[in-house]
């Protein structure tokens, strides 16, 4: 126990000295800003685009564009998060342990009197940590910068759905790290990870019944609930199979690195 607590602060610091400390936060920032933005200044750049040209005008010259509103913000940031958020989240994950494989500083860990057990789960715990703090960053810049641009945005939309999308984060976390675990090299790790990510999404879409319960549709869900037109209590299904599909995951990936040679 204590010699986990030792790499799950071994593991905190190398995180406080790399390149993730700064990337990732900036990343969720980046497109906590960006979406508000976007959804206040796209119409009225369509409407530009459209008078500018006759042509357009014949064609689109009836179609009446409605204000964009908080709701277009906050469907914005989870769009963001559902294609660069998870694609941020898997490429800085993928190297977690197939990375230290490749360098052999994992076979001078396992010398140690450390479990490989809570290697697993320390990396899995501090790369959380990390992702929460940046999700929240993110989450914060986004319902600021609603503010500043639309003046009336309820927080409770936007928090729940939050809510429901990191609980799908926490899944796709847990698959990175299983193939980051089971692989030597990383980029077959990402790969599979993205691939299992598309697989979740098809799944998802394939019956009313699978989408109730299926972890790959929680990014949809996130974006109706921040949009209104779904109650967060319905994500409680696919929640728990997530969260404990996370736990499988975990499991998984701890089974496999213990019986591999390093």
């Amino acid at each position: 126990m204590r010699s986990g607590c030792v790499f799950f602060k071994k593991e905190i610091k190398a995180i406080l000295r790399t390149y993730r400390i700064w990337v990732i936060p900036l990343i969720f920032i980046f497109f906590g800003v960006l979406s508000p933005v976007t959804a206040k200044f796209t119409p009225a750049l369509v409407k530009a685009a459209i008078q500018a040209d006759k042509t357009q005008q014949q064609i689109f010259g009836q179609i009446k564009i409605p204000e964009p509103t908080a709701v277009d913000a906050y469907g914005q940031w989870f769009k963001n998060l559902s294609q660069f958020g998870i694609l941020a989240l898997i490429l800085t994950s993928m190297g977690l342990i197939s990375e230290e494989k490749t360098r052999g500083t994992l076979a001078l860990v396992v010398t140690k009197p450390i479990a490989r057990t809570s290697i697993v789960v320390s990396k899995f715990l501090s790369q959380t940590g990390l992702l929460a703090a940046s999700g929240a960053m993110g989450l914060g810049a986004c319902y600021l910068y609603t503010i500043l641009l639309f003046d009336k945005a309820p927080f409770r939309p936007i928090a729940l759905s939050t809510l429901a999308f990191a609980a799908f984060a926490l899944l796709v976390l847990s698959i990175t790290i299983f193939f980051s675990a089971l692989l030597k090299h990383q980029m077959g790790a990402g790969g599979l990870a993205l691939l299992s990510v598309f697989a979740l999404s098809i799944l998802a879409s394939l019956g009313r019944g699978l989408e109730k319960y299926s972890p790959g549709a929680l990014p949809g869900m996130a974006l109706k609930i921040a949009t209104g037109s779904q109650a967060f209590s319905k994500t409680y299904p696919a929640i728990a199979i997530s969260i404990a599909a996370s736990v499988v995951m975990i499991a998984a990936a701890a089974y496999v690195l213990e019986h591999q040679e390093i």
